[in-house]
């Protein structure tokens, strides 16, 4: 078994933090453009879908500027997380995210990857890139694929 972060590492990339386990999802093939022929394979990122709550949920679990209100804490708290994340990993990226409703919220996303190359694809399924993701995210973040919307 090795470590790293804290995690123990199974022997089928799973890692584990005291009982629970992390399995990354299984990748979606490669983005392919619209053809009249064929299937279209959508653009897909793969990191941490957030909102305003998430964001302060974050900032309380860090405690991170307890200080302001919750307006001024997630905006400082996007920051933050942006410092702490690996350099060159530091993107936002606007989201569709079907099980969050609200239309006056919009959803936003720390991306690790993304089926658009295979090079992007293989950076989302890269296990210390996770480590270093959930070390700063905590261990309740939930890292997934997500359907693409904008960039920032």
């Amino acid at each position: 078994m090795q470590t790293l972060f804290g995690y123990i590492y199974l022997r089928d990339s799973q890692f584990a933090m005291s009982k629970t386990a992390f399995e990354l999802p299984t990748p979606p093939p490669l983005r392919t453009p619209r053809f009249p022929e064929g299937t279209r394979v959508p653009l897909l990122v793969f990191g941490w879908g957030f909102g305003v709550p998430e964001l302060v949920k974050w900032a309380d679990d860090n405690n991170f500027r307890v200080d302001l209100d919750n307006h001024y804490r997630h905006q400082l708290a996007v920051k933050e997380i942006q410092r702490r994340l690996p350099e060159g990993h530091r993107r936002i990226i606007r989201i569709y995210d079907e099980e969050y409703t609200d239309l006056y919220e919009f959803r936003q996303c720390f991306a690790l990857g993304s089926n658009q190359t295979q090079e992007s694809l293989e950076r989302a399924q890269d296990m210390k890139l996770v480590d270093q993701f959930l070390s700063v995210l905590g261990p309740d973040a939930q890292l997934k694929w997500h359907k693409f919307s904008r960039l920032y």
